[in-house]
């Protein structure tokens, strides 16, 4: 992908993390407006059960207009939950090209393994 080529950091310390973690209203974000990716209610009802039992151990990530990138379903349940503030990557450093490749590839990424059955 031709957008990959343009982020040129190497993420390798802490110094060097291209993202700001802030604790943010869930009223403030902005659902992104062209997000592929579908949360049916059933989805969204697994992964409230998912946190309860859990606890939240996966931020959300939004762009630094606090679009979301990723952690639709996530915002979804949160909300279901009344939940007000949610921790979350802000990234700040990619355009909107790559934050639409980056929604895209993240989401594919997830798609694309399977399990070992064994192991489960």
């Amino acid at each position: 992908m031709a957008v990959t080529k343009a982020i040129k950091k190497k993420v390798v310390g802490p110094e060097t993390v291209p993202f700001e973690m802030q604790l943010i209203a869930l009223a403030d974000l902005k659902e992104a407006e062209f997000n592929a990716k579908q949360h049916t209610p059933a989805q969204v009802a697994d992964i409230v059960k998912s946190i309860k039992e859990f606890g939240f151990r996966d931020p959300i990530a939004v762009d630094a207009n606090l679009e979301i990138v990723e952690g639709h379903g996530r915002v979804k349940a949160l909300t279901q939950m009344g939940v007000e503030k949610v921790p979350a990557l802000v990234f700040k450093d990619m355009t909107a090209e790559q934050v639409r490749a980056y929604r895209i590839t993240h989401n594919q990424l997830t798609l694309s393994t399977g399990f070992d059955i064994g192991m489960l």
